[in-house]
């Protein structure tokens, strides 16, 4: 089976891209796949408490209290389990 080169996901919390990851290291393996894809989460500008907190130079995502973004499912301001994740 081919692999992609990149898997790119819009995330609020990020915890879909580690499911994601999970099974692309499980298909490997199995030898199903000889590689896994580079990730590229992206978060919305109004609501990026993994990438605020990434360039601070935090160990923990903080919560953003008032996110702003059309995409509501991408409006988590605080991104629970997937802030220990990145």
């Amino acid at each position: 089976m081919r692999t992609p080169d990149w898997y790119v996901q819009a995330i609020s919390g990020g915890m879909g891209p580690l499911g994601v990851h999970k099974g692309f290291r499980e298909m490997q393996q199995m030898g199903w796949i000889n590689k896994i894809p580079a990730f590229a989460p992206i978060q919305a500008e109004g609501c990026a408490p993994m990438v605020n907190s990434w360039k601070k130079g935090l160990e923990k995502a903080e919560p953003v209290t008032n996110p702003k973004t059309r995409i509501e499912t991408l409006a988590t301001g605080d991104p629970g389990r997937g802030a220990y994740e990145f």
